[in-house]
């Protein structure tokens, strides 16, 4: 029997990152309709029918040759206007955030409806939270709930992947990966849209939930079972300044989302996927060239966890935007100069033990990997480029993704959705040294 929901819908289609997604999903839809089922059919959901409008009329503006989406009001307080919405798609987009404050009803409302989910979320407090309290009752409605399904954090999920199966070709156990993150800005510069800032503010902020939220998946799980020699940091310079010799820049510990959602991976797959399981340590750092913009950052940073930690201080943040963050963050976002010249990097350096080098505690790994993923602008070039290659994915490959509340890895696997980012061209892959 045919079903009658639409195929997809974008929840808070009005937002900065939301409006991208759709910009994309309808350039893929104009270009390359083959990479969607036939019946195709989607809608955008909002508060304000006002900016519903507008995105419909923008819609048969720039792509005349795409159908226009049913819209649809709905407020995420208002319970059964929500289930209503979701009841009525096969798939949510779920560009609403923060998500800690507005993520909960809409993934409550797809279990209860059975209807699928992927959402943009870097928050791991609230991803880690959610897998523990709607695993279970997602998998029985045999729905896929899939968290940090764009920047955060599938390129990071996918080179980690990678980086293990090359490994496991040349004959080797995988041990450890390393992920070493940079930015390229133009000559504008680069910025932050708001609400992505404002999700920061309350990450740092409620930081201290994550401990008891561990403690809880551990209990559950138990610990990955890596082998071999722990992952040792890199070393210091100059005191405190950290650096590497296999890359050029300082280092910082990547504070993003990336790292708690690979560990999750890690816990995850060998019960989800435990045939192909291989749990790696991982080390994140975000790389920065000069000495200068190291002590800003540092100095930036600094105040921000400081203020983070306290209501009052969070206030502040929030209110001056600008001024804590030395002006990159701007309630207008980024300018299209600064998207367009703006470029990102991730280096992965994985390590292994050989076959006549059996993996133990005090013992080197001998084989090595190193691959590069990069791409356009990250927040809002590459997540929209991401987050739809993750959609077509999802409804191309549905029975090769698992049930339940996922990360990008756990989900995706099983699928093709390397080779079709690959073969798309604007994030690329590249193996620097195997």
């Amino acid at each position: 029997m045919a079903d009658s929901r639409t195929t997809v819908t974008v929840l808070g289609a009005t937002g900065f990152t939301a409006r991208r997604v759709i910009d994309e999903l309808c350039s893929e839809l104009g270009s390359h309709a083959d990479r969607f089922p036939n019946d195709f059919s989607w809608a955008i959901a909002a508060r304000s029918a006002q900016a519903l409008d507008e995105i419909e009329a923008s819609v048969k503006e720039k792509w005349a040759g795409v159908h226009a989406p049913l819209k649809k009001v709905v407020n995420i307080k208002d319970e059964d206007g929500l289930r209503a919405v979701t009841a009525s798609t096969q798939v949510i987009l779920n560009c609403t955030g923060p998500y800690r404050f507005l993520g909960k009803p809409v993934v409550d409302a797809c279990i209860a409806t059975a209807t699928h989910y992927l959402d943009l979320c870097g928050e791991p407090e609230f991803v880690e939270k959610t897998h523990l309290s709607s695993h279970a009752s997602a998998s029985a409605a045999g729905v896929s709930i899939i968290h940090a399904a764009a920047f955060d954090s599938v390129p990071c999920e996918l080179g980690v992947q990678d980086t293990k199966e090359r490994l496991r070709e040349k004959g080797a156990t995988p041990s450890s990966v390393e992920m070493f993150f940079q930015i390229y800005p133009g000559a504008k510069g680069v910025a932050i849209n708001f609400t992505t800032y404002e999700a920061a503010v309350h990450g740092f902020g409620s930081a201290k939930n994550l401990g008891p939220i561990r403690k809880a998946l551990a209990a559950q799980y138990g610990r990955p079972p890596f082998v071999g020699k722990r992952l040792p940091p890199p070393k210091p310079k100059y005191g405190f300044l950290l650096r590497d010799l296999r890359i050029r820049g300082y280092l910082l510990p990547y504070f993003f989302a990336d790292p708690a959602i690979v560990r999750l991976s890690q816990t995850l797959q060998p019960h989800i996927s435990p045939s192909t399981a291989s749990p790696v340590q991982f080390g994140a750092y975000i790389v920065i060239p000069r000495l200068r913009y190291l002590l800003l950052t540092v100095l930036y940073l600094s105040v921000f966890s400081a203020l983070a930690r306290y209501g009052w201080g969070r206030t502040l943040l929030l209110r001056y935007p600008g001024l804590f963050t030395f002006g990159l963050v701007k309630r207008t976002g980024p300018t299209q100069e600064q998207l367009d010249t703006t470029t990102w990097s991730e280096t992965f350096i994985a390590s292994g033990y050989s076959s006549s080098n059996p993996p133990s505690a005090t013992t080197a790994p001998d084989v090595s990997v190193t691959t590069r993923i990069s791409g356009g602008e990250a927040g809002y070039v590459a997540t929209p480029i991401l987050f739809v290659a993750a959609l077509q994915t999802f409804l191309q490959e549905k029975e090769q993704i698992p049930k339940g509340v996922l990360t990008p890895a756990v989900a995706f696997e099983r699928t093709k959705l390397r080779e079709r980012l690959e073969k798309d061209g604007r994030v690329s892959f590249a193996v620097l040294k195997e």
